[in-house]
């Protein structure tokens, strides 16, 4: 969910304005990527802008910034991925919505999964006056395992569950599975578009117990299937189709990779159905102009986070680095890429910790929503870079898909699945050596 025509910022971008996110603004700042093209930079800066855009009702006299709704989630980009960067204040928020967090819904008829017919693939939880919100989400934290560590240390462990209060249609059917996903930050992801598909297979099988596997999706513009890369289940296979989706599902505009506008918007809808729309002729028919999004699309695809602060010694960063290779976690969280040079991008070697690959990782990080042919307790593996900003100065945060871990090490316990050895590798490991994990970790 990447976007939404003001606010230009020349170097980056900040988000004050929502004193949810504020807690450090300068924590919260992406930049373009020295490699970025000098021809681009009046476009990523405003990009920025359309990033930060807080969009309108449909008709407004500023065509170019209305279409919102009938039915969303978010009002621009940034209200998901703050300043580029994703939202650390899930732990302070049971029982009141959070900004970032949003219910994917998947209902199984007859062996194949898809949308709920009622309520679509999320729930949609603003609405414009004259519509109804589809539901009012907020979040509880359950008590989930308690983890022993082989120094003694005890480590409770809590699940993230959504509370549904308000549902306009009446109660989700009982073939049908909810699963939260927290908004990523914004950081490297053009890069991850440039890895060869052939040394994404290369990935697969390569490690004993690790298998991993492409989850293949619809490429709208080619017709073609191709490897998902983005989204916590790589279930978009590009940065472009990423953002369209993101614009029709999330802010309820429709653009021409997703001509509908809210893909929420179902049979069962029918005053969203019947509402007014922003579909302007001189954008092509839809709401969000290809140019807007092609602005966007610079901006995400170029945006990258500082690099995290360091408090850790040089020494223990490089113990952390070597455990975390000799541990196993590098079989999925694969550390580096070579990318070979394009017409308008050098070759670059990138450390993105991460194989795009999708992973079982137990019964415990499942959560029953089928995104192409992810099942419920496959993810993608996570790119890593970035991780030391996702967290405070205290190591606190909103991790995993759901947020549902508040610290680093709670995350890398929750492995399971094709991680267990992993997962079992970390428990045993002295204070010393689980210190020295976490700051290489942080220093990402």
């Amino acid at each position: 969910m990447l976007f939404g025509l003001a606010g230009h910022c020349a170097s980056g971008l900040a988000d004050e304005s929502n004193t949810a996110h504020s807690q450090n603004p300068t924590q919260r700042l992406v930049t373009a990527d020295p490699e970025m093209p000098q021809s681009l930079g009046l476009d990523f800066s405003m990009g920025a802008g359309v990033f930060k855009t807080n969009w309108v009702a449909a008709p407004a006299s500023t065509q170019a910034a209305d279409g919102l709704g009938p039915i969303y989630n978010a009002r621009s980009c940034n209200a998901c991925h703050p300043g580029g960067t994703r939202s650390r204040d899930l732990t302070d928020l049971q029982g009141a919505p959070v900004p970032g967090l949003l219910l994917h819904v998947s209902q199984l008829i007859a062996g194949k999964a898809g949308p709920d017919t009622v309520y679509g693939q999320q729930i949609q939880t603003s609405a414009l006056p004259g519509q109804q919100p589809e539901a009012r989400l907020s979040v509880k934290r359950i008590e989930g395992p308690r983890v022993t560590l082989a120094d003694g240390t005890v480590v409770q462990l809590y699940r993230t569950e959504p509370e549904l209060t308000d549902l306009a249609f009446g109660p989700l059917a009982k073939e049908t599975s909810t699963g939260l996903r927290l908004g990523p930050a914004v950081n490297g992801l053009g890069l991850l578009e440039r890895i060869p598909e052939k040394t994404i297979l290369a990935e697969i099988g390569h490690e004993a117990g690790v298998s991993g596997r492409p989850n293949r999706v619809l490429d709208i513009k080619s017709g073609e299937m191709r490897i998902g890369r983005y989204g916590w289940k790589a279930s978009q296979p590009s940065l472009m189709q990423q953002n369209a989706h993101a614009f029709a599902i999330d802010i309820g505009m429709s653009n021409h990779d997703f001509p509908a506008g809210s893909g929420d918007c179902t049979a069962a809808e029918t005053a969203c159905i019947a509402a007014p729309n922003g579909n302007s002729p001189q954008f092509g028919n839809v709401e969000i102009a290809d140019s807007l999004l092609d602005l966007v699309d610079i901006f995400t695809r170029y945006a990258r986070l500082p690099k995290s602060p360091v408090t850790a010694s040089a020494a223990d960063i490089a113990a952390g680095h070597k455990l975390f290779v000799s541990i196993g976690c590098a079989a999925c969280h694969r550390p580096s890429f070579n990318l070979p040079a394009t017409a308008t991008e050098p070759a670059q070697r990138i450390a993105p910790y991460t194989d795009l690959l999708l992973h079982k990782m137990g019964p415990g990080l499942a959560d029953g929503v089928i995104e192409g042919d992810a099942a419920g307790h496959e993810w993608r593996t996570a790119p890593l870079w970035g991780l030391g900003r996702a967290v405070t100065a205290d190591g606190e945060g909103a991790l995993l898909h759901d947020g549902r871990a508040s610290t680093i090490l709670e995350a890398v316990l929750w492995h399971g699945g094709e991680a267990s050895a992993a997962q079992q590798r970390v428990v045993a490991l002295s204070t010393g050596q689980r210190e020295s994990l976490i700051a290489f970790l942080r220093s990402l």
